[in-house]
């Protein structure tokens, strides 16, 4: 093929940016880029995603909604107190060794006191001391700090640590509340398509999805350890995978970019120290420590990195399509990251769909 001389070939560059400047700006005009499928299985982080993308990109969450959302934070105290209460018992009679009893007399008094409230009581001063006092039991935390064991969608360490400005009287939930909350996020106002995660929900998907320019599929990385709740045999991890597998193979998706967010990897950098990920995932291998006999162990970061990778390896081998996954690590309550994760999506989804004018 012959070539042009260096100012036709940089007229043909400039004429293709021009081209591509224009494409771009088409698509950011058009209503189809924002029509954004989220996907995922329950507990992945969806919803948390959902409210930062409400927050960023259309009205947000003003006061006057926040004020509205105190009744949520404290049933979301309660509700995950009683659970603790609740597991600490079941726990120390199937496992004694763990040793997740309530210790003193003083906990088993704040116990009755929880127990006996209504949902619709709020938090005052008195019950939220009865809180605190069962949250620094040792068998309480114990029960905590193996709570992979079961079912806890409560983030109840940061409203514990948010207490005191909870049990106010006029006390508004902050955005950061918001995030942390766990609760129906009602009717979606974003132009993002969600849907429910778990498998009784997920035959209804099929019917949502026309002209998706791209599919956020959202997994948890901390769930390596943890169970579904609809089936407490299944590794949520491994549901997530393939779940993805089958989103891939879906002919609705297939001029759809593919994007996976690797979601909650803060918890997973504090977890996977403590909780080997190859005791649940035999294929993986961790890090071994430096050669040369100097005893180095391996520290959490090495874990952390190599753990990730594994888990991103784990999903790209399930895309069969050919098509390029777009790999995001995220922490969907960090709002500051959210928006920088989002920005990326937003331009790696346009560059997908750019194909569409390579013909000008």
């Amino acid at each position: 093929m012959c070539r042009g001389d260096k100012s036709d070939e940089k007229g043909g560059n400039d004429r293709n940016d021009r081209i591509g400047r224009r494409g771009r700006k088409e698509f950011m005009e058009n209503d189809q880029l924002l029509r954004l499928s989220l996907l995922g299985p329950g507990e992945s982080g969806k919803s948390t995603f959902l409210k930062q993308f409400n927050i960023l990109f259309h009205e947000g969450y003003p006061e006057l909604d926040r004020k509205k959302l105190d009744h949520v934070v404290h049933n979301n105290l309660l509700i995950g107190m009683r659970t603790l209460i609740k597991q600490a018992g079941l726990l120390n009679d199937s496992n004694p060794e763990l040793q997740t009893a309530l210790v003193s007399a003083e906990t088993i008094v704040a116990k009755d006191v929880i127990d006996k409230l209504n949902y619709n009581d709020g938090i005052d001063n008195f019950s939220a001391d009865q809180l605190r006092t069962l949250w620094n039991d040792e068998g309480i935390q114990r029960t905590y700090a193996v709570r992979h064991r079961f079912q806890m969608p409560y983030a109840l360490d940061y409203f514990m640590n948010r207490l005191e400005d909870i049990e106010k009287v006029g006390y508004i939930p902050s955005i950061d509340d918001v995030l942390h909350m766990s609760e129906d996020d009602g009717e979606q106002k974003f132009c993002i398509i969600d849907v429910g995660g778990q498998r009784n929900e997920r035959k209804k998907w099929i019917h949502l999805f026309d002209r998706i320019a791209a599919v956020l599929f959202v997994a948890a990385t901390s769930e390596y350890d943890q169970y579904l709740i609809e089936d407490s045999k299944q590794n949520r991890l491994e549901e997530s995978v393939e779940l993805f597998d089958k989103v891939c193979s879906m002919t609705q998706f297939s001029n759809s970019a593919l994007v996976l967010f690797l979601n909650k990897i803060d918890l997973f950098k504090d977890k996977c120290a403590k909780i080997p990920l190859e005791g649940y995932f035999p294929d993986y291998h961790p890090p071994k420590g430096g050669g040369g006999g100097d005893g180095r162990s391996v520290n959490g970061e090495e874990l952390y990195d190599s753990g990730l990778k594994f888990m991103n390896q784990l999903f790209q081998e399930r895309n069969k399509t050919g098509r390029e996954v777009y790999v995001h690590l995220t922490c969907a309550t960090d709002t500051a990251s959210v928006r920088t994760v989002f920005e990326a999506v937003r331009d790696s989804t346009i560059d997908a769909h750019m194909k569409a004018f390579d013909s000008f």
